[in-house]
């Protein structure tokens, strides 16, 4: 789903799988989170992104109007980095952590519940999910180490490749081992939305979208509907 900010005034334009609502926020991003809910931020569903651009962690607000700072970008369909494979963090550090504040930031500025390494250039084995319900979590050098023989079909879509949607098959629960952003390794059984959000971006570290998910002629129609809407944005 496409959503709008304010900069300086004026309408600015932000886009992963999506999220409606945001029910918990880190602490890393209270000032970002507490905006966006906030009468400053009017939500706008009717425009097209390009790549959204965070240009700091630190909000800055001025009477209603709300100045983005941070280094990330959203890559969009079409960039190769996207369909590369990222490698295993060797080391964790301050870094880290950082880096998955701001990435937690900019998945809630664009109202997404997930967002990975790959999709801001960053080929590293990481990603963020914050679904309705449950806290946000950090992925770090990810294995999926089991799969339930069970799938269910859901609609979804990606800040990558925004105002576009699918219906992709996944299991309906997985187990996963992970480290979080401080190096501390953990073992979760999920399932539900948590566990569709997690394999989709589980997915982009191997260099995988979810329309390479869903039949060649329903990809092609997806796409198609992209480009359209982009070359009118």
């Amino acid at each position: 789903m496409t959503v709008w900010g304010r900069i300086n005034g004026e309408n600015a334009p932000a886009s992963s799988f999506t999220r409606e609502n945001h029910t918990t926020a880190p602490e890393a991003s209270s000032a970002l989170y507490r905006f966006f809910q906030s009468a400053a931020f009017r939500p706008r569903f009717d425009c097209i992104p390009t790549a959204f651009r965070l240009r700091s962690t630190r909000a800055i607000e001025k009477k209603e109007c709300f100045l983005y700072h941070t280094g990330m970008e959203i890559l969009l369909l079409g960039n190769e980095t996207l369909k590369r494979k990222a490698l295993p963090v060797k080391r964790f550090t301050a870094e880290t952590t950082k880096i998955a504040e701001e990435m937690i930031a900019l998945m809630h500025a664009g109202k997404g519940v997930g967002l990975a390494g790959p999709q801001i250039g960053l080929m590293e084995r990481i990603f963020v999910t914050h679904v309705d319900g449950d806290e946000p979590r950090v992925f770090v050098n990810p294995s999926i180490l089991e799969t339930s023989e069970k799938t269910v079909k859901y609609e979804e879509g990606c800040l990558s490749i925004p105002g576009v949607y699918a219906e992709v098959i996944r299991p309906e629960k997985i187990k996963v081992q992970a480290w979080n952003e401080r190096g501390k390794t953990f073992t979760m059984e999920m399932e539900g939305i948590l566990a569709r959000v997690t394999l989709h971006e589980y997915d982009h570290l191997e260099g995988i979208l979810f329309t390479d998910r869903i039949p060649e002629s329903k990809r092609n129609r997806v796409i198609a509907k992209y480009e359209k809407r982009k070359a009118v944005s």
